[in-house]
């Protein structure tokens, strides 16, 4: 979490509720699994044996169904595009770029 998103210091991001953050951050309710997770990594729990599968569960099923529409769209549409592009047409906000370079990612490496 950082000042990019109104956010300036650690103990803003640990004391948040996950809904405030998720507010505070302008992403969808869909995220909370990758914010949540975020949050635990920022607020000190960095291993990765105490990220549970819940945490991981929102930012794969993202990932997951933005990939599935990438492949309807064509491989040689997606990876010749602009990731901004992809991300209008597809009617995503701006707030999910990340999640679109990750799934062009499978896609395209």
């Amino acid at each position: 979490i950082n000042a990019e998103y109104g956010v300036s210091t650690q103990s803003t991001g640990c004391s948040a509720k996950l809904h405030e953050l998720l507010d505070l951050l302008g992403v969808p309710d869909d995220l909370d699994g990758a914010v949540s997770l975020a949050q635990k990594m920022i607020c000190g729990l960095t291993s990765s044996a105490l990220a549970s599968a819940d945490d991981m569960r929102g930012f794969f099923d993202t990932v997951e169904e933005i990939f599935y529409k990438l492949v309807e769209m064509g491989k040689a549409y997606v990876c010749g595009a602009d990731i901004g592009a992809i991300v209008q047409e597809l009617g995503l906000p701006d707030s999910l770029t990340w999640a679109v370079n990750v799934a062009v990612g499978w896609i395209c490496n």
